[in-house]
């Protein structure tokens, strides 16, 4: 039964997790107190300029540039893209690997974060509200596996404190 109750917590910490990620990721332009649908069925969203709708298909590109470039950008922008896309993922794996009736391998945590991932990009690229870049899902699942990690250790330190 204890199981079941923390698990429901999870369950719970994780839709609260995915609704941020929307709004982080997808609805990070759109004004705060607009819900998508109303925006989308507004009689102004074909009047939006939408200089998005892209996607970048070349792998570690828009990474390159960020590391070439990053003293013309600015802090923020290299920060909030490249840790930005990493962080965000962290708490993905995190939550994945903490339920305790379900254990959910490391390959399926990573190939989950990568489905979530690549559904986000796909709603950047179907609303114009973001650029969709194979780079953000590379940073996604490795914030994935990070999230992964960190659990897998906090675990093995817990089991040793207990064994002792």
């Amino acid at each position: 039964m204890k199981d079941i109750k923390h698990d429901i917590v999870i369950v719970i910490l994780t839709l609260v997790y995915l609704l941020i990620l929307m709004k982080a990721i997808v609805l990070k332009h759109a004004a705060f107190g607009i819900f998508y649908e109303e925006l989308v069925h507004s009689s102004i969203w074909h009047l939006l300029p939408r200089p998005y709708g892209q996607f970048n298909f070349v792998p570690f590109d828009t990474i390159k540039l960020y590391m070439n470039n990053y003293h013309l950008l600015s802090r923020n922008i290299v920060i909030g893209n490249l840790i930005g896309n990493v962080g965000l993922f962290v708490p993905i794996g995190m939550l994945l690997k903490s339920f305790k009736s379900i254990k959910i391998s490391n390959l399926n945590v990573i190939l989950l974060g990568l489905l979530l991932s690549i559904t986000l990009e796909i709603l950047q690229y179907i609303s114009g509200l973001g650029i969709a870049d194979v780079d953000d899902l590379i940073l996604n699942v490795s914030g994935v596996v990070l999230g992964i990690v960190i659990v897998n250790i906090f675990t093995k330190n817990h089991l040793k404190n207990q064994d002792k």
